[in-house]
């Protein structure tokens, strides 16, 4: 696994006109302070967002950062959310599957070194923009899969930022919010890529390789596969056996072609463990 590194902190905020501004708070007061502390050269970024227009806004000014300023981003969310998503307070809702795309470009453009902290309800389910058949769309996140508070999330963040901007140790920082959120009936995940991705294959196989999705994808090929001249001399079980043969009893050398391909190596192969 390769190892994270950040230049700069953005912290994107969007809450209801009666929330605590726990972003703003968390900028000026640990990540502002603490950098100019440190002189360590990170820059920081507090972004507030009003709209869902203002939001994907947002990524276009991070891409461009990315590319002609050469940031590696840490993107921490400050906002409501649900387990479809993220809530704006616009009452817009930012569906996962509307951030995929958005995600794998900048972990694209940044050689798989895109980190997100999520300060929001369910936040841990940004792993639904995840497809173990695609590049990953970031090198990790931390994020809760309940509801949490919004007080002892606030706490919490301070702490893991205050920690990962001291010793740039993401488990350590990970400890800190939890201990800080004790009370929590829920705690915060921290997930790398390689977890990411074996939990992604995991699922895959669940939804793919099980002994009725294969008869159901079998039967689908050998409709299809009827189709073409270069089978017409091979009986049903054997068109099926063909199938299955790249179906599941190839499924090791499928599972490395796809490991390739989530990690990027295909296209940095210097990412590659050597």
């Amino acid at each position: 696994m390769t190892v994270f590194q950040f230049n700069k902190i953005y912290v994107i905020e969007s809450l209801f006109a009666d929330d605590e501004k726990s972003g703003q708070i968390l900028h000026n007061d640990i990540i502002r302070r603490k950098i100019e502390q440190l002189n360590s050269g990170i820059y920081h970024e507090l972004i507030l967002v009003n709209s869902k227009n203002e939001f994907f806004r947002v990524f276009d000014h991070i891409r461009q950062e990315v590319i002609y300023k050469l940031v590696n981003p840490i993107i921490h969310f400050e906002m409501h959310g649900c387990q479809n998503g993220f809530v704006l307070n616009s009452d817009e809702l930012i569906e996962w599957k509307e951030l995929q795309m958005r995600l794998l470009e900048l972990n694209l453009l940044t050689k798989n070194n895109l980190f997100l902290s999520l300060a929001t309800c369910y936040g841990g389910y940004i792993h639904k923009v995840i497809s173990p058949r695609t590049w990953t769309p970031f090198w990790g996140y931390v994020g809760p899969l309940d509801e949490v508070d919004e007080k002892q999330v606030m706490a919490g963040f301070q702490e893991f930022f205050d920690e990962l901007l001291t010793s740039l140790n993401f488990s350590l920082a990970t400890q800190r919010l939890n201990q800080c959120n004790h009370n929590l009936p829920t705690e915060f995940y921290f997930c790398n890529t390689e977890y990411i991705f074996n939990r992604a294959y995991l699922n895959y196989e669940q939804k793919y390789l099980t002994d009725e999705v294969v008869e159901k994808r079998l039967a689908s090929g050998l409709h299809k596969a009827r189709q073409y001249p270069e089978v017409q001399y091979l009986t049903d079980e054997q068109v099926k056996q063909f199938l299955k043969y790249w179906m599941v009893d190839q499924k090791d050398f499928l599972k490395k072609q796809m490991t390739e391909h989530f990690f990027m190596y295909d296209v940095f192969p210097e990412l590659r463990p050597q």
